[in-house]
């Protein structure tokens, strides 16, 4: 969907960003690659 260079761009620009690419997924990755979105979002709502 996006250009690994786009995605790189985007990151850059927040204060409090990780990147995570899901195999897989689409613009839908909650429905596409559920277990890795959770798996993700839990790591990141879990950081301090």
């Amino acid at each position: 969907m996006f250009t690994d260079e786009q995605k790189d761009l985007f990151t850059q620009k927040g204060l409090n960003v990780s990147r995570v690419d899901l195999a897989d997924a689409s613009h839908d990755a909650h429905l596409d690659a559920f277990d890795q979105w959770i798996d993700a979002l839990a790591s990141f709502v879990g950081k301090p």
